[in-house]
């Protein structure tokens, strides 16, 4: 699933075409985020990442046939795999980072890292606003054991929602439904600032302190992009428009 590398913003009169190329690339985005925590990693995902962490960090990886795949591609996807289990499904390896709002809210690096509880009223409170506006995760692609937690405030789960409103503001816009594409917006614009915003640092930050690899990366990619996404969304409210070059 492409990830949009690049976008301009321009603040004249918007166009229909670009907001919705724009509402389309931000669902391919927030969905490919959401694929790396719920579902076992790929080559290809890895080699997304590596190419949208050059693109944003000025590094150079690539060679004149693209980006390097790792020679040894089988023992870096086993490493890989690994380390989603480590990260996110074993207590005791060493780098576990509990992936849930509810947990990483609370998240204190020092004197050692340390979480808050899971299953609060926050994640309840997530849950209700899934059920509202017709949300449901477990309709989604998930790695098995995923299936069997039934926590709301889930990191993979609150991307899907994102790409899910983005999908139904489309959908409106297709439909020119402006009134209802608006509110569709407005509701991502406060999710953002009401959770994704508040808790994703703290996700980075304890991958970079527990596991420092390719999660850390990834997460890392996702806060810098999110915050530009925070950006755009702001602007197009501000200014009366976003242009987006496909």
């Amino acid at each position: 699933m492409a990830v949009p590398l690049k976008s301009s913003r321009c603040s004249g009169g918007r166009k229909m075409k670009d907001v919705m190329d724009w509402t389309r690339d931000r669902f391919h985005s927030y969905a490919f985020f959401a694929s790396l925590l719920v579902e076992e990693p790929t080559l290809e995902k890895w080699l997304t990442i590596q190419k949208l962490s050059s693109s944003l960090s000025g590094e150079l990886l690539e060679d004149k046939n693209g980006i390097r795949i790792p020679e040894e591609a089988q023992a870096t996807m086993e490493r890989l795999r690994q380390d989603y289990y480590d990260c996110f499904f074993v207590p005791m390896s060493g780098k576990y980072v509990p992936p849930y709002e509810s947990a990483l809210r609370c998240f204190k690096q020092k004197p050692k890292p340390s979480f808050g509880k899971i299953n609060t009223s926050l994640t309840a409170q997530i849950k209700q606003q899934y059920e509202l506006t017709g949300f449901d995760p477990y309709r989604l692609e998930l790695f098995s054991p995923l299936k069997n937690i039934p926590l709301a405030d889930h990191v993979g789960f609150e991307l899907a929602y994102m790409a899910y409103l983005c999908q139904q503001e489309h959908e409106a816009r297709k439909e020119a439904r402006e009134g209802n594409a608006e509110r569709w917006l407005e509701i991502q614009k406060e999710f953002m600032a009401e959770h994704l915003l508040m808790w994703i640092p703290s996700l980075a930050e304890a991958l970079r302190t527990l596991e420092n690899g390719f999660y850390s990366q990834a997460i890392k990619t996702l806060e810098i992009w999110l915050h530009e996404d925070d950006q755009d969304v702001k602007n197009y409210f501000s200014r009366g428009g976003i242009c987006v070059e496909c």
